[in-house]
């Protein structure tokens, strides 16, 4: 994919350039635009309201660490969307080009920072497939008071409380509601999914709809307790 594949002659080349510094060994180059540039160095991957935005800023306050168009990308997957599968075109024209184009000889760290990359099941093969050698960090927090710290965040949003009351209720309301469901009421749904379902490792998420597997195997799970459950 990085368009190398003999490493040692690309950096004879890069040290025989015009600018006659040496090639970075730290950089996984690529080849866009018409030039060598390195891939992203590090992910934070999760997990959502465990510092993942402070670990973030607290390594862009170093010289050489630059920022991601966003610090959130959510490109290769979240809780919502467990097994996407992005293809080559896509991570070169819609991800690779919101990082700040590095060049070999003149290595930066850059990343981004997605904390619903955890809960994708397919996000450690496409990354390491299409950036390889970049850098995993996950910050956890005590499960419940993580899952906590995410209903205060989320209260508010009533398309989200929809969907939680959806799973809870077994019915869609057709009018947004502001009320939310109490947090204990979260708990006790998480507590009887894990002891209904037959296969734990194939929860679905509240965004999924219903289906007649889903109903036999009792895996329907909302996310802010689920989370850090199992975080």
């Amino acid at each position: 994919f990085h368009g190398v594949e003999d490493h040692g002659a690309f950096a004879e080349a890069l040290a025989a350039n015009a600018s006659g510094k040496p090639y970075d060994t730290r950089c996984v180059p690529v080849f866009t635009d018409h030039k060598y540039s390195c891939l992203p160095h590090f992910i934070i991957g999760g997990v959502p309201k465990a510092g993942t935005t402070s670990l973030y800023k607290y390594l862009l306050q170093h010289p050489d660490v630059l920022p991601a168009e966003d610090k959130e990308l959510t490109f290769w997957g979240n809780f919502f969307s467990p097994k996407r599968r992005p293809s080559r075109d896509e991570v070169m024209g819609d991800y690779l080009p919101k990082f700040p184009k590095i060049a070999p000889s003149d290595f930066k760290v850059t990343g981004e920072a997605t904390p619903g990359y955890l809960y994708c099941i397919t996000c450690p093969q496409y990354i390491l497939k299409y950036v390889p050698k970049v850098k995993f960090i996950f910050t956890l927090r005590n499960p419940l008071t993580r899952s906590y710290s995410e209903y205060l965040n989320k209260v508010v949003d009533q398309t989200v409380m929809r969907y939680l009351k959806k799973r809870i209720d077994n019915k869609m309301e057709k009018e947004l509601s502001p009320e939310a469901p109490s947090f204990k009421k979260l708990v006790d749904d998480v507590a009887v999914t894990m002891e209904t379902c037959a296969y734990p490792n194939r929860t679905y998420s509240m965004m999924d709809e219903y289906t007649e597997e889903m109903e036999r195997d009792k895996c329907y799970v909302n996310p802010f307790v689920g989370e850090g459950r199992y975080a």
